[in-house]
């Protein structure tokens, strides 16, 4: 225990923790630095309960205007954080330039925020990647979070449920009704596990919801699939 206990202690004064928002040196292995914490926003309630938008103040309803002019294909939508420009730089960071040790900080904050959705789900699949894609970056932070989550829920992951079987233009570069056409059947479910899928209920795994497109591609292969129902829990969402 004491030989545990020193070694720790060397790791931490050669390696010191640092704030996953701005790389300062932090005393305490909290992951972000005062600052940082002070300026993400996590979201809690009031909440649409359908895609878990914040409302700007208490509402009578229960669902936003967006959700009830065009229900979405999932059943509900749970994100931890919104999307700014604090919390996207170590989301950039972990998607992008292998921070992947922020996976587990992040995954947690994906289980306290989609304590429902993961309540009222069966098994656990992530976004895909195209191959390509997935060749050049190395690893699908979707799968990361989804496999670390499944870890501390006991909830089964199944990390290729999906398919991507289009090499398609990032969806950032794109308009919405481009995004749409980008993706169609862009996602299929995997026929290894189609008995798996069929008759579940499906918690899907993605990083940030920007417009919907992607997820609700997945949605669509899902329940084409045959699966009774897709909850959605993402790290951020675009407010």
């Amino acid at each position: 225990m004491k030989n545990t206990r020193w070694l720790s202690h060397c790791i931490s004064v050669l390696y010191p923790p640092r704030c996953m928002g701005c790389d300062q040196i932090i005393v305490h292995d909290t992951n972000l630095c005062p600052n940082c914490w002070k300026n993400i926003t996590f979201i809690h309630s009031p909440i649409c309960t359908c895609c878990g938008t914040p409302f700007d103040h208490d509402s009578k309803q229960d669902k936003c205007a967006a959700c009830l002019d065009q229900p979405p294909l999932y059943t509900m939508a749970r994100s931890a954080l919104a999307y700014c420009s604090y919390s996207r730089k170590f989301i950039t960071d972990f998607k992008f330039r292998d921070k992947t040790h922020y996976t587990n900080t992040l995954a947690n904050w994906m289980i306290l925020a989609g304590n429902s959705c993961l309540n009222s789900g069966t098994i656990i699949i992530p976004v895909p990647l195209h191959r390509r894609r997935l060749i050049n970056r190395t690893y699908n932070q979707s799968a990361l979070l989804a496999k670390t989550i499944a870890k501390h829920t006991s909830k089964p992951a199944y990390l290729h449920g999906l398919l991507r079987t289009r090499h398609t233009t990032p969806q950032t570069q794109l308009s919405k009704s481009k995004r749409q056409k980008n993706l169609k059947k862009a996602f299929t479910v995997n026929p290894t596990y189609a008995d798996i899928i069929k008759g579940a209920s499906v918690i899907l795994v993605d990083d940030v919801i920007t417009t919907e497109t992607t997820i609700n591609s997945c949605c669509k292969a899902l329940l084409d699939g045959g699966a009774t129902k897709v909850n959605v829990l993402t790290l951020a969402r675009k407010l």
